[in-house]
């Protein structure tokens, strides 16, 4: 598509400081500011970059998991362990 004039950015953001964590005391040690995950997202676009992934803490998870589907089945599986277990614990998936 870029022949076109089109270009697309996937964004593989980590934890952003945003209401889902409203039922938290406060968001994850590693959450970002909506603010900065904005520039971090528009000046990925902006440069026309085909994968973001932010913050840092979280690239290398990314990548094992695109690079070995068996590690991204188990942990896509523990998530939703874990998600669905603080739901029925705590009424919330955190």
């Amino acid at each position: 598509m870029a022949h076109a004039g089109l270009h697309f950015t996937a964004v593989h953001p980590g934890n952003v400081a945003t209401p889902i964590f409203q039922a938290l005391a406060a968001p994850p040690p590693d959450a970002i500011s909506v603010e900065d995950a904005v520039d971090f997202i528009l000046d990925a676009v902006e440069r026309k970059q085909a994968i973001l992934v932010f913050p840092e803490s979280s690239r290398k998870l990314i990548e094992d998991i695109r690079r070995d589907p068996e590690y991204n089945e188990q942990v896509h599986c523990h998530l939703a362990d874990e998600r669905r277990h603080n739901y029925e614990t705590k009424g919330t998936y955190y």
